[in-house]
C-alpha cells in the first residue's frame, strides 16, 4: 500500500509538472508575440519620422524648378492660419458653453452650441465620411470634440424648458429661453407658445402637489393665482403683436420673442443681427485668421418666425385657461380641506385679495385681458369665490353640529346627575319635567 500511494503521488507531481510547463510556454509565446508587435510598432514609427525628417528637409531646400509665386504661398499659409484658428476655436467653445450654461444663459449657449456645428460642417468632420477626415487624422483629440458636441443640445433644452416653469424669471429671460428652444428644435412661434403653456401648467401641478400642512396652504394658494396672471402678462409680452396701425406703448412691452428672434437671426427689416464672436473678437489675435463665415455667423430658422394671429392666441389661451381652471379648482379644493376654522380661511382670502389687489397685478390688466381673451379675467369671482364658499358652508354646518350634539350631550349628563340625588327613593316631579315635557304641560 505504502508503494501504491507514493506511485500515486509521483503520477500527480508529474502531471503538476507539465501543466507549470505548459503554462510558462504559453507565456512566453505571448511574451515573443508582444515583442514582436512591439518591433512592428516601432519600425512604423520610426518610418514616420524619417518620412517627416524628409518632408521637412524638403520644405527648407530650394526647389529645382521654378519657385512659387508669393501669391500662391501666401494664399497656402492663410489657409493653413484659418484652419489652425478654426481648431483652437473649436476646442474653446466647449468651455464656452459650459460657463454660459452656469450662468443660464441658455441663448448665448445656442449660438456657441450651432456654431460648434458649423465648424464641423467646414471641417469636414460630421460628415459620413467622417473617419476618413485628414483633420481627424491628423488632431484625433478632436475626435472627442464631435462626441461632446452631441450631449450640449439636449444639456440646453432641458434646462432652457426648466426655466419656463418659474414664474419669477425677467419676460426677457423666457424670451431668450423659448429662442433657444426655437433654434435648436426649429420649431415656430406657435410651437414655442405651446411649449410656453405646457412649462405654466406643469408648474401648477407641481404646486398643488406639494405636501399638505395647514401652515403653506395659503402660501400655495397665492402663488398659484400669482402665477396665473404672471403667465398671462408674459403671454402678453412674449407673443401678442400691435395690430397694423397702432403705435406701441413703449412702456408696454409686446412682441419680445420675436424682437428676440429678429436680432440672434438677423431676419428683421434690417437684415444684420448680432454675431456669436462679438465679444470674443478682442480676446485673441488668431480671431484676425478666422473666415468671415464664422466671424459673421448667425443662427437661423429653416421658416420665417411669423407672429401669431390674435385670433389663435385667443383661442390657446382660453383653452389653457380653461384646462387650468379645473385642475386648480379640484386642487384648491383638497387644499382647503386642511382649513378648520374661519379664522385661517379668512386669512387665505385676505391674502389672495391683497394679491389681486396690488399694484403688480392690476397695472394693465384689464389692457392685457381685452388683448389676449377679448374679456376681463375676474379670478376671485370666477375662481375662488365659490371655493371659499362651499369651504365656509362646511366649516359653518360643521360648527353647528358640534355644539348641537355637546350641548345635547351636557343636557343628558346634567339629567344623569339630577337623578342621581338621593330623594325618598323616587324621582321628584322637576325632575321628571326636565326630560318628560307632556307631564310639565
Amino acid at each position: 500500500e505504502l508503494e501504491r500511494r507514493v506511485r500515486a503521488e509521483m503520477e500527480t507531481k508529474k502531471e503538476e509538472l507539465r501543466q507549470m510547463v505548459g503554462e510558462r510556454y504559453r507565456d512566453l509565446i505571448e511574451a515573443a508575440d508582444t515583442i514582436g508587435h512591439m518591433q512592428l510598432c516601432a519600425e512604423r514609427v520610426l518610418g514616420s519620422v524619417q518620412d517627416m525628417q524628409r518632408c521637412c528637409g524638403g520644405l527648407k531646400a530650394p526647389s529645382r524648378g521654378a519657385p512659387p509665386a508669393p501669391q500662391t504661398q501666401t494664399v497656402a499659409q492663410e489657409k493653413f492660419y484659418s484652419t489652425a484658428a478654426q481648431i483652437k476655436l473649436l476646442l474653446e467653445i466647449p468651455e464656452k458653453i459650459w460657463s454660459c450654461m452656469q450662468a443660464s444663459q441658455y441663448l448665448h449657449a445656442t449660438q456657441l452650441h450651432l456654431l460648434c456645428c458649423h465648424l464641423h460642417t467646414l471641417l469636414q468632420l460630421d460628415t459620413a465620411s467622417s473617419r476618413y477626415s485628414p483633420i481627424l487624422a491628423r488632431f484625433p483629440i478632436l475626435v472627442r470634440q464631435v462626441a461632446a458636441a452631441g450631449h450640449f443640445r439636449s444639456t440646453i433644452l432641458q434646462e432652457s424648458k426648466s426655466l419656463l416653469k418659474c414664474p419669477s424669471v425677467s419676460d426677457q429671460a423666457v424670451a431668450e429661453s423659448l429662442c433657444s428652444i426655437m433654434l435648436l428644435e426649429d420649431s415656430s412661434p406657435r410651437q414655442a407658445l405651446t411649449d410656453f403653456l405646457l412649462a405654466r401648467k406643469a408648474a401648477i401641478q407641481q404646486l398643488l402637489n406639494q405636501p399638505h400642512h395647514g401652515a403653506s396652504i395659503k402660501a400655495q394658494v397665492c402663488p398659484l393665482v400669482e402665477l396665473l396672471a404672471t403667465t398671462l402678462y408674459q403671454a402678453h409680452a412674449l407673443f401678442y403683436s400691435m395690430p397694423e396701425g397702432e403705435l406701441p406703448d413703449p412702456s408696454f412691452t409686446c412682441g419680445l420673442l420675436f424682437s428676440t428672434l429678429e436680432m440672434i437671426t438677423g431676419q428683421g427689416p434690417g437684415g444684420k443681427g448680432i454675431a456669436v464672436l462679438k465679444d470674443e473678437m478682442k480676446s485673441g489675435s488668431w480671431f484676425k485668421h478666422l473666415p468671415s463665415s464664422i466671424l459673421e455667423f448667425q443662427p437661423s430658422l429653416r421658416t420665417l418666425a411669423h407672429p401669431i394671429s390674435q385670433d389663435y392666441l385667443r383661442e390657446t389661451l382660453q383653452k389653457w385657461i380653461h384646462m387650468c381652471n379645473e385642475d386648480i379648482k379640484s386642487g384648491i379644493t383638497s387644499l382647503l380641506v386642511y382649513i378648520n376654522n374661519l379664522k385661517g380661511l379668512a386669512g387665505i382670502r385676505d391674502a389672495v385679495w391683497e394679491l389681486l389687489t396690488s399694484e403688480s397685478m392690476s397695472q394693465n390688466w384689464e389692457t392685457v385681458c381685452r388683448r389676449l381673451l377679448d374679456k376681463p379675467i375676474l379670478f376671485w369671482e370666477d375662481l375662488l369665490q365659490q371655493l371659499f364658499l362651499d369651504r365656509l358652508q362646511t366649516l359653518t354646518k360643521e360648527g353647528f353640529n358640534s355644539i348641537s350634539s355637546s350641548s345635547k350631550q351636557l343636557l343628558v349628563s346634567a339629567l344623569h346627575e339630577l337623578e342621581s340625588i338621593p330623594n325618598s327613593g323616587t324621582p321628584g316631579k322637576h325632575i321628571q319635567f326636565e326630560y318628560n315635557l307632556p307631564t310639565f304641560l
